[in-house]
Formats: C-alpha cells, structure tokens, sequence
C-alpha cells in the first residue's frame, strides 16, 4: 500500500508540473504572436538603417548650388534601392515562414500534452481501482483471519469437551467394573449360603 501512494503521489506531482508547463508555454506563445503581429516591434534591418543615417547626414545636392542626385547618381540609387527592397521582403518572408512554423507547431505540441494528460489521467484512474481492490483485498484477508482464529477457538473447545467426555466415559466403566466385581462376590456368597443350606438340611 505504501508503494501505491508513493506512486500515486509521484503521478500527482507530475501532472501538476505538465501543467505549470503548459501555461508558461501557452503565456510565451501568446506573448510571442503579439509580439510578431505588431510591426512597430520590428526592428528595421541594417542597410536600412545605414542608408537613413547617410541620407540623414549627408546634405541635399541643392543646397550646395550643385546639380540634382537624379542627375550626378541615376543609377546608383536606383541599383541600392533594388537591393534593399528585395531583403526586406526576404526578411518579412522569412518571418512569416516562421511565424507559420510556429502556429503549426502550437497545435501538435497542444495534442501531445493533451494526449500526456489523457494518459495520466488513465494512470491515476488505474491506481485509484487497483487501491481499492488493494483496501477490498486486505478486508477479506483480515475476515478470514478473524475465522481461522475462531475456528482455532472453537477447536480447542471441541478437544476439552471430548476430553472431558473421555474422563467420562471412563469413570463410568470403572463404577461398571466395581459393580460386576460386587455382583460376582453377592453370586459368590449366595451359592455358599445355598451350598450350606442344602448340606445341612439334606
């Protein structure tokens, strides 16, 4: 029985902990999802941030009198603009793969610790039955040594009695035994006495 609580409770603090688990899991995921859905998080990437830079600090072409970018770097802006466009839309793609990957994997990681509870669940459910037929077990165990002490009891009873009869039966044949000895001698004496008569008289 010791073993079956020790066992039960081991079961009983590892569902708890399945279930600490899921909710920090469940908390993560959601504050992840936010945290991807809002797109003033994100941080922009670095070329990004360097091309804002040298536009912030280098000075407009018109303010020196000289002549307009369109006209000293036609080509070179447009050659720089490509490039960039095309990793940040790289990079949205790649976070929206991932963004895919997760919500994919949520559901699968949702069933398997919804399986691992089930089965817990079925563990305990077995260990609570298999307790009870344990505590049933040990009831008829402890009636049946209730008997087996009565029945012990009730046979020393039956061996004094019989005991007691056989002491019985063996004063009685002894007064039995004393009587046909008296009978004897009364036989004996009669025929005597009748022996004497018939001499005397005759």
């Amino acid at each position: 029985m010791s073993a079956t609580k020790e066992f039960k409770e081991v079961l009983t603090m590892r569902t708890e902990n399945l279930k600490v688990h899921e909710s920090r899991r469940q908390l993560f995921s959601s504050t992840a999802s936010k945290d991807s859905a809002n797109p003033f998080v994100r941080q922009r990437p670095l070329a990004t941030r360097s091309a804002a830079a040298s536009t912030s600090s280098s000075p407009p072409p018109w303010a020196n009198g000289s002549p307009s970018s369109s006209q000293l770097f036609p080509r070179k802006q447009d050659g720089e603009s490509q490039p960039l466009l095309q990793q940040q839309q790289h990079h949205q793609q790649q976070q929206h793969h991932q963004q895919q990957q997760q919500q994919q994997m949520v559901p699968l990681q949702d069933s398997y610790m919804q399986s691992r509870a089930e089965a817990l669940q079925n563990v305990e459910s077995t260990i609570h039955e298999l307790g009870n037929i344990f505590n049933q077990l040990a009831t008829l165990v402890s009636q049946q040594g209730e008997i087996a002490i009565r029945i012990d009891e009730n046979m020393d009873d039956t061996m004094a009695n019989v005991e007691g009869a056989q002491g019985a039966l063996l004063k009685y044949l002894n007064s039995i035994s004393s009587n046909r000895w008296l009978m004897i001698k009364i036989f004996f004496v009669l025929i005597f006495f009748l022996m004497i008569f018939l001499f005397f008289v005759a």
